[in-house]
């Protein structure tokens, strides 16, 4: 009884995929918006946050709002939502628009979205194989 005990234990620890190290440094994208303005973001984690500066504003740090795909973070009067590398900008004093991920070299690699380019949270569970 113990033997097959044994065996299943280690068969069951061979499933378990461990969870991936999460990035707690923070990461910054510079934008350029079809109204022609640009910002850069800031996003941190522990708590989840983007500090959104645009030239001509006082910079806003808004809290991560709960979403189903991509990313959303809003303080209830300025909004950042997307998915990938394209976001919606809206904020008191000035009209809503779509801002896009500018790809240049000290931007690359510090975008929002991940490999498969969802930049909503990755969670771990258990993955059986």
């Amino acid at each position: 009884m113990r033997l097959v005990v044994l065996i299943a234990a280690a068969a069951l620890a061979g499933c378990a995929s461990p969870c991936p190290t999460p990035n707690a440094a923070p990461t910054t994208a510079l934008f350029s918006c079809d109204d022609g303005s640009r910002m850069r973001v800031t996003f941190t984690h522990n708590p989840e946050r983007a500090l959104v500066e645009q030239e001509g504003y006082i910079a806003l740090n808004l809290p991560s709002r709960i979403l189903g795909s991509g990313f959303r973070f809003s303080d209830g009067t300025a909004e950042l939502r997307g998915h990938g590398s394209d976001a919606g900008w809206s904020r008191p004093g000035a009209a809503q628009t779509i801002c896009h991920e500018l790809q240049t070299p000290a931007a690359s690699g510090a975008g929002l979205a991940s490999a498969d380019g969802d930049a909503s949270p990755k969670i771990c569970a258990f993955s059986g194989r």
